[in-house]
């Protein structure tokens, strides 16, 4: 009984959580949003977590305004620019730069060099991954200086 009473508030909590959030949009965004593939389903089903993904991807879609090309550069610097702040832990920096590097690879893939990931000595794709977006964020941490040695 305490289950279906809590499951029902739930369900009233998320219909009002996702207008509050709709409610938020300009009525460009909002236009967008019900003409996108999938938004019936969406507000049907209250799914608050699918409305902040399509919004997440409507904020950082670049397809069809810029050239591919110079919008990869573009992503790849701003990942690469992530430095961790003077007084923020390690934890929310991760956070921050998985979430960063989480919008990039929605839009052009995973990271793992293909010679890494073939031939003699090959990882498989997801450590190659791991790896790549390590050496990224190392730098990044505060307090640690860049090391570069040249085998």
């Amino acid at each position: 009984m305490i289950c279906h009473k809590d499951l029902k508030a739930c369900t009233e909590q998320k219909a009002k959580v996702f207008v509050v959030i709709l409610g938020q949009c300009s009525s460009e965004v909002k236009n967008k949003l019900v003409n996108g593939v999938g938004f019936e389903t969406l507000e049907d089903s209250d799914d608050v977590v699918g409305l902040l993904k399509m919004l997440k991807e409507m904020a950082f879609l670049t397809s069809g305004v810029q050239h591919p090309h110079w919008t990869l550069q573009n992503v790849l610097r701003r990942l690469t620019a992530i430095n961790q702040g003077p007084s923020e832990s390690v934890s929310n920096y991760h956070k921050r730069f998985l979430a960063v590097a989480e919008v990039v690879e929605a839009q052009w893939g995973q990271f793992h060099p293909l010679k890494l990931t073939t031939g003699a000595g090959s990882v498989d794709k997801k450590t190659a991954h791991d790896n790549v977006l390590s050496m990224i964020r190392l730098p990044g941490r505060s307090g640690q200086k860049e090391v570069w040695s040249y085998a």
